[in-house]
């Protein structure tokens, strides 16, 4: 099993969020702090998914949305909190 940094993951999250962006026509800068959920619906991120594992080679279980809390308030996550949500809930390949 290897570990991931999180740098590692978050890097992979900006760019497939980037890539889905730009495939949106959707102009909004991309960070650590970046909150995708705000400029980006569920269904959209979703999408994204896949990539994100192929890039980290790993799986997310599929009742984990790394996009928000899973809190009652379903608070939406920037993408440093969905990459710590991230490294804790996948499952190394």
């Amino acid at each position: 099993m290897n570990v991931i940094e999180l740098e590692t993951a978050e890097v992979a999250i900006i760019e497939a969020v980037q890539l889905l962006c730009s495939q949106l026509a959707i102009e909004e800068e991309v960070n650590i702090d970046s909150c995708p959920g705000k400029y980006l619906r569920s269904d959209a991120l979703v999408s994204v998914i896949p990539t994100i594992e192929q890039a980290l080679g790993i799986k997310i279980p599929l009742e984990c949305y790394i996009f928000h809390d899973n809190n009652k308030n379903k608070e939406k996550l920037s993408i440093k909190a969905a990459a710590k949500k991230l490294l804790k809930m996948a499952k190394y390949e």
